[in-house]
């Protein structure tokens, strides 16, 4: 088999006459805008009428194909790829912001002195000082070393309730978060 003197590397096939086409153009000038825009858009000229052939198959167009509507249709397909990106680019910039707007609400809250008393559904709910406290001064505690220091008899379940229930509280402030060695204190 011989090999194509213009592109290295590719051997003429035995079909190569049974594919080839030859094109026509009326003037020298349309030839020449043709190869220019099939340049443009990064393609050799065989892909660049093979693309135009198969746009008017697939139907994008009804009428002669034109070297306008060529072009005119690559572009499209360009900002339409642009768009895609932007979009998808849009959505990550939207979660980021989402994130740092959690973020931020996180960081206030956390700025913001412990109110002993927080709004709730029935009126006011008042938050065991000694609790915030002991979450401040140490970095982990478990619940048993918390009931311990706070001395909750764990039969009463009222008790129990009531520290659940600040428990709520501060994690809904963001100022406490569970692990898996105990509590946190995350606020300042």
């Amino acid at each position: 088999m011989a090999k194509c003197g213009r592109t290295p590397g590719l051997v003429k096939t035995k079909t190569i006459k049974k594919r080839k086409l030859e094109v026509y153009f009326s003037t020298e000038d349309e030839k020449k805008e043709l190869l220019s825009e099939a340049e443009k858009n990064g393609m050799s000229s065989s892909k660049f009428i093979l693309s135009c052939i198969q746009e008017r198959r697939t139907g994008g167009t009804t009428g002669p194909i034109t070297m306008e509507f060529a072009v005119a249709n690559n572009e499209i397909k360009k900002l339409n790829a642009q768009i895609e990106n932007l979009i998808k680019e849009k959505e990550q910039l939207l979660i980021l912001v989402g994130r740092n707007a959690v973020e931020i609400e996180l960081l206030n809250t956390r700025d913001t002195p412990v109110r002993h008393e927080v709004p709730n559904k029935e009126g006011v709910q008042k938050i065991n000082k000694q609790l915030v406290d002991i979450l401040r001064n140490k970095r982990v505690i478990t619940g048993i070393e918390l009931i311990e220091t706070l001395k909750i008899d764990p039969r009463k379940k009222d008790a129990g309730q009531k520290l659940w229930k600040d428990f709520e509280v501060l994690v809904g402030q963001g100022l406490v978060e569970q692990t898996e060695t105990g509590w946190r204190w995350l606020g300042r």
